[in-house]
């Protein structure tokens, strides 16, 4: 995710046990770095800049539970970008709204692709901020890398439930609505 248009902050928090399902693997003292890149040039500066802080809150909130993310880096990208991802990562045709990569277990290091025209469509849908769209699709990614899964009923509704309480905890609310095509989420 290197590129002359990201913006990088960090963010420091000391781990704390892993949840009663290990969803989180335990980790102390764990500062994290995040590169934001917007290759579509459209997301406006405001909520570009919202979009980097509530990461980085969620992020040290997931940390202190003991997750040890040590950098995230997030790319915005369009339609077509999204689709050719899609396709090379997953063997899926057309776009989707994120795709996430674990790119080293230790410390764990997680690249994003997000899909402003996707999330441009749902946020419409729901009526909600583009910017609480986005930040719902990267909370997402790093929740699949450190352990959640949704591809069962049971695992769904504990993800799901799990990128409410870290949206509410900083302040956002929930996002997710349960009526969203997750078979589009990766």
């Amino acid at each position: 995710m290197i590129d002359s248009e990201s913006e990088s902050a960090t963010a420091s928090s000391s781990g704390q046990e892993s949840d009663e399902e290990g969803h989180i693997p335990k980790h102390t003292n764990t500062s994290c770095t995040f590169d934001f890149i917007d290759g579509t040039r459209r997301l406006d500066l405001v909520t570009f800049a919202w979009l980097k802080e509530m990461l980085a809150n969620a992020i040290e909130l997931i940390n202190s539970e003991g997750a040890g993310i040590a950098r995230v880096g997030v790319r915005i990208v369009g339609d077509t970008e999204m689709a050719n991802a899609h396709i090379e990562y997953s063997g899926v045709d057309g776009t989707t709204d994120v795709l996430g990569f674990v790119t080293d277990h230790s410390p764990l290091r997680v690249d994003v692709l997000i899909c402003l025209d996707e999330a441009a469509r749902r946020a419409t849908e729901f009526q909600h901020d583009l910017g609480r769209e986005l930040l719902l699709y990267v909370i997402h990614a790093v929740l699949h890398a450190t352990g959640h899964d949704d591809h069962d009923p049971e695992a769904f509704q504990r993800m799901h439930d799990e990128e409410d309480r870290v949206l509410r905890a900083i302040g956002v609310g929930s996002v997710f609505r349960p009526d969203q095509n997750e078979e589009k989420s990766s």
